[in-house]
């Protein structure tokens, strides 16, 4: 049976006034059947109302939802935000609230939109796609979310520029995930899996 997760007043009404409002509940249940602290459950969901709350803001559809979307909330809006506290801003903690939620909307049947990719993003996530396919023998569902994690640091990284791994560092893979003031905070299993997916993309070798 899935316990309430209580939140304060603005919060609270920030997801109940959002697109959001009909998946919180099976936001809740995702996060109890991962076993997640209630504490934790608690952060996450006011994570999830800070993003909700600045969907509304910007007149987003869900339709438009997604990894785009994402990036925009974190690299955009976070540095910036002067919304009224309480209100949850670690870039690590909203990354990883947010990673939750798109898989909630994907398995609620919503499409998520993902930022267009140069054809050599498309073909470094395939390559590495491959190489966790055929080396590592992982499954389907692993591929595609550490595909997403590497694609969305391919996307902030490089953009439209050409692709060099020998450029990246791992204090630039720690900003990505953890946001530039997550040098303190130890990283949480989320991030920790997110750090891993793309430093092991970047020492997979080139194929061809």
């Amino acid at each position: 049976m899935q316990k309430a997760i209580i939140l304060q007043p603005q919060p609270r009404a920030w997801l109940e006034g959002s697109i959001l409002r009909p998946y919180v509940s099976q936001y809740g249940e995702h996060l109890q059947r991962r076993r997640y602290a209630p504490n934790t459950q608690r952060a996450y969901l006011c994570c999830i109302a800070h993003f909700a709350y600045w969907l509304t803001q910007e007149g987003y559809d869900l339709e438009a939802i997604g990894q785009g979307a994402v990036m925009r909330f974190l690299s955009e809006h976070l540095p910036a935000c002067a919304c009224s506290d309480p209100v949850r801003r670690l870039r690590h903690e909203l990354q990883a609230a947010l990673g939750h939620l798109l898989e909630v909307l994907e398995a609620g049947g919503v499409v998520l939109q993902y930022p267009a990719r140069n054809s050599a993003i498309e073909q470094e996530l395939t390559r590495f796609d491959t190489h966790m396919r055929d080396v590592w023998g992982l499954a389907d569902n692993t591929r595609r979310k550490r595909c997403r994690v590497v694609g969305g640091f391919l996307v902030e990284h490089f953009g439209e520029q050409r692709i060099s791994l020998a450029t990246v560092h791992a204090a630039s893979i720690r900003r990505f995930v953890l946001g530039k003031q997550g040098e303190d905070p130890p990283p949480s299993p989320r991030s920790a899996s997110s750090l891993a997916a793309i430093s092991a993309s970047a020492a997979c070798p080139a194929t061809g």
